[in-house]
């Protein structure tokens, strides 16, 4: 039996790939409570009137599923963001890491009008 170690520079670009990973992740979720929960709070604390983006419940959960992607995997999931899909594993990380990150915006942008509706807001155009 042997067992062999990764070349120092595939752990160097899974270091960097996670830690990345970790900013995005981070990045996501900050720009998902500023321009999302934030003026939720608001709301709740009795503003006559608040604004939100739409776009915000389909940028912050992808980048949010992007970066937690990275941070868990690595390198190869790096690689596999690193250009247009190819391979079957490209497309088996990307496709469904979309359509998550879509049903998460989906079902965020749904409680958040619910959210707003309950508390007397009036939402659309």
């Amino acid at each position: 039996m042997s067992a062999t170690h990764p070349a120092p520079s595939d752990t160097r670009l899974a270091m960097r790939a996670r830690a990345f990973g970790l900013l995005i992740l981070l990045a996501g979720l900050g720009m998902s409570w500023f321009f999302g929960l934030y003026p939720l709070q608001q709301a709740e604390a009795g503003a006559a009137r608040i604004s939100y983006d739409v776009k915000i419940f389909v940028a912050g959960p992808m980048i949010t599923v992007f970066g937690l992607l990275l941070l868990l995997g690595g390198a190869r999931v790096g690689r596999a963001y690193s250009g247009p899909p190819r391979t079957r594993e490209q497309h088996l990380l990307i496709w469904p890491a979309f359509a998550m990150a879509l049903m998460a915006g989906g079902a965020a942008f749904w409680w958040f009008t619910e959210r707003l509706h309950a508390l007397g807001y009036a939402t659309g155009p």
